[in-house]
């Protein structure tokens, strides 16, 4: 199916075809602000920092670099951690998060926190962060639970297991991200029809779990199994699906800037897990585990 790169933005298509955008700029803007800044106009610049984007950035050529089969069944959350390089998968409603190196060989494993989930994701902090009340390393595992309410932001592998029960989901998110640029969580719900909140991403204070916005994907992106990544050099969501084949590149509010075409043979995605310096680790509902070169997203400092 032909799909447009150059739409003004999903929060003005959900208005147009009756979906209702309700993301709350004022609400963002009184986000958590890095340490060191103090001042609401601090805030503001960083969140109108991260959020800047090329007027048309295009989509990206996206290759398969390498691939290994786990053998551990099908797979529904994927991270990687840059100081290890990591790769950690879940397998679907599993009792373990798994590690493995990037040529496939397992190097360790944390027990699930929370309920057995096929609505779940791992990310891995990329700067040390406040989740709750607790204290979490840069480098530590987080891992989102999304089965049954709200969502759920647990810190397997930091002391106490930290979670933090925030106020969006229904029994249905997918997909989660910290945005350090922003200080705060990003999560997205599936479409399951009848289900409050289908196919939106929200932005969530990791502190409160309030919900500070949110904003459909739909039309131009259904999520069913799925996931986020927040690209931390230029502050950009990269969205995955299962009844998808691209990758959807959004602002951090919502704008679609570009749709990245899958190769061929990565199909049914879970997951996606980004480096930072050009590449993203992918998983499928079928098990397999690609890491695809030719992402833009690089280096913090670098041109994304």
């Amino acid at each position: 199916m032909a799909r447009r790169t150059t739409l003004l933005g999903l929060v003005v298509l959900a208005a147009a075809c009756g979906g209702g955008a309700s993301y709350d700029d004022a609400a963002v803007h009184d986000a958590p602000v890095r340490d060191g800044d103090t001042s609401a106009d601090a805030a503001a610049a960083d969140a109108a920092a991260a959020d800047a984007a090329p007027a048309d950035a295009g989509p990206a050529v996206l290759e398969v670099a390498s691939d290994f089969a786990p053998a551990v069944g099908s797979l529904c959350g994927v991270g990687f951690d840059p100081a290890t390089d990591r790769v950690w998968l879940y397998p679907c409603s599993g009792a373990e998060l798994l590690a493995f190196t990037a040529d496939g060989t397992p190097a360790g494993s944390l027990a699930r926190p929370g309920e057995a989930a096929n609505d779940v994701d791992i990310d891995v902090a990329p700067v040390g962060l406040t989740l709750g009340t607790a204290a979490v390393a840069s480098g530590a595992v987080l891992f989102v639970n999304g089965e049954t309410g709200v969502a759920e932001v647990h810190a397997p592998d930091t002391a106490g297991s930290p979670v933090l029960a925030t106020e969006f989901g229904a029994s249905h998110v997918v997909g989660g991200a910290y945005h350090a640029g922003r200080s705060t969580l990003f999560l997205v719900q599936d479409q399951v029809a009848g289900v409050p909140d289908g196919n939106r991403i929200a932005e969530v204070d990791p502190v409160t779990g309030a919900v500070l916005g949110s904003f459909e994907t739909t039309p131009a992106f259904v999520i069913n199994y799925g996931d986020l990544a927040v690209c931390q050099a230029s502050g950009h969501l990269f969205v995955v699906s299962s009844d998808e084949t691209t990758i959807a590149e959004l602002s951090a509010t919502g704008t679609l800037l570009a749709e990245h075409v899958l190769p061929a043979g990565v199909t049914a995605v879970s997951g996606i897990g980004l480096t930072g310096d050009g590449a993203a680790w992918l998983v499928g509902t079928g098990g397999g585990v690609w890491q695809l070169s030719g992402v833009p997203c690089g280096t913090p400092g670098a041109a994304p």
